[in-house]
């Protein structure tokens, strides 16, 4: 929430900057008096110009302000699935209509579902975070750009890999595939003791049917993965996310082990 803080104020000395730019080429109207013209430039510096943030949880709890003391406060909801930055909301309720310079910034702290039949398992994982930016300048655009990555590149978890498109398949053929014809082997004994007596086929089916289960069982280890590690996640989240990756760690390990003792066993 500090790293989110802080965007926010970053964003905050560009959107004030962009304030005073525009109220310098305002001429004051007729029908005004100049401490009229004045207090209309704080109204706007005060009402127009603002950031507003939306913080929504899971559960569809929203918190809404444009301060940044939304970062620290005592109702912020759990499990914070979103959180969304605009100038344009206080600026259209405040003037009518939307700022020339405007941004939004989304992310999306939301996980896939455990088994995600929406999205293909060949697909990149589903985010909606996305940085949006219109403008008269380059200068503003690129600024805006630089106060939220500057921030946010510090703190990649390096799992953009386990999130990309056809990371699934890579891993089914290195190592789903090979496991199921390793337990098509180790079980062969008992395949061909107990069903090639009976039929040729019910023993092939049976190959098949540990394949298979193979597979089923690499899929959903491989989605787990995803779910314990996400694309993107809030440091005040994790609490519930360690004792999941803690087991993880505690299957992998033990796969390795057994991948060891089989290589071994294998040896003359």
């Amino acid at each position: 929430m500090a790293d989110l803080q802080r965007v926010y104020e970053r964003l905050t000395s560009y959107v004030e900057e962009e304030c005073e730019k525009r109220l310098a080429g305002v001429q004051k109207p007729d029908n005004k008096t100049d401490d009229e013209f004045e207090t209309w430039k704080e109204e706007v510096r005060s009402f127009a110009f603002k950031i507003d943030v939306t913080i929504r949880s899971r559960s569809g709890v929203e918190l809404v302000a444009n301060d940044a003391s939304i970062f620290s406060s005592s109702n912020l909801p759990e499990g914070i699935e979103t959180v969304f930055f605009s100038n344009t909301p206080s600026f259209e309720t405040y003037l009518g209509q939307k700022p020339i310079n405007r941004f939004s910034l989304l992310l999306d702290f939301s996980k896939p579902p455990l088994l995600d039949s929406r999205n293909p398992l060949s697909n990149p994982t589903a985010n909606n975070s996305h940085l949006n930016i219109e403008g008269d300048r380059d200068s503003w655009m690129a600024s805006i750009e630089a106060a939220v990555m500057e921030v946010l590149a510090n703190r990649k978890n390096n799992r953009g890999w386990l999130h990309r498109a056809y990371i699934y398949d890579l891993g089914m053929l290195l190592f789903a595939i090979p496991t199921g014809f390793y337990v098509c082997w180790r079980f062969s004994g008992v395949v061909n003791q107990q069903f090639q007596p009976i039929h040729d086929f019910v023993a092939a089916a049976v190959y098949l049917y540990l394949v298979v289960f193979v597979l089923w069982m690499y899929r959903f280890f491989f989605e787990y993965t995803k779910w314990a590690f996400p694309l993107v996640e809030l440091a005040s989240d994790q609490d519930g996310a360690t004792k999941h990756r803690a087991f993880w760690v505690m299957i992998v390990i033990g796969l390795i082990v057994q991948a060891i003792w089989s290589v071994l066993s294998m040896m003359p």
